[in-house]
């Protein structure tokens, strides 16, 4: 293109940027100031409130430092969050390579029996096969463990050794 036609093509914009931009002042958009801020963040992670103070004891982290402490299979632990009906208060994915790839187990803590009893079901709902589980679902205190489906039983339940021996 030669430089006539590039700035008739620069013209043209303008002139309808101009006239297509709000010449009165009752068409200009105006904030409120009432208006939240333009740089809203992301809202924060929800949380429970603490019901009962005196059923909190572990964190997840807690039960997988312990699984580690006795050499059970963990890898890649890191902090998870959970999309369930009763959100934990906190919870920890961690990966058992030997069972196959992207396959672990899953630790959460919660407030209250109450919410952990009903995800203790909600999980063992997904249990249609016993010959094939979605989780073997262990719990103790506050906290819910669950071990894929994928793991022998054999191996599930030395996971939930090191759970039932946490004092």
């Amino acid at each position: 293109m030669n430089t006539d036609k590039i700035s008739r093509i620069l013209l043209f914009v303008f002139a309808v940027g101009v006239l297509l931009s709000p010449a009165d002042e009752a068409l200009a958009i105006k904030s409120s100031p009432n208006a939240p801020p333009l740089n809203v963040h992301p809202a924060p992670r929800p949380t429970q409130e603490w019901t009962d103070k005196s059923f909190y004891k572990w964190k997840s982290r807690d039960i997988v430092k312990r699984f580690v402490e006795n050499g059970l299979e963990v890898e890649d632990a890191k902090p998870a969050y959970s999309i369930s009906p009763i959100p934990p208060s906190e919870s920890t994915l961690f990966l058992m390579p030997s069972v196959g790839k992207n396959v672990g187990g899953y630790v959460s803590s919660y407030n209250s029996a109450d919410d952990l009893r009903e995800m203790k079901k909600y999980y063992e709902g997904m249990d249609k096969d016993p010959e094939a589980p979605a989780w073997r679902v262990f719990k103790k205190d506050n906290i819910l463990v669950l071990i894929s489906g994928r793991a022998s039983e054999e191996k599930a339940k030395q996971y939930e050794k090191v759970l039932s021996e946490m004092d």
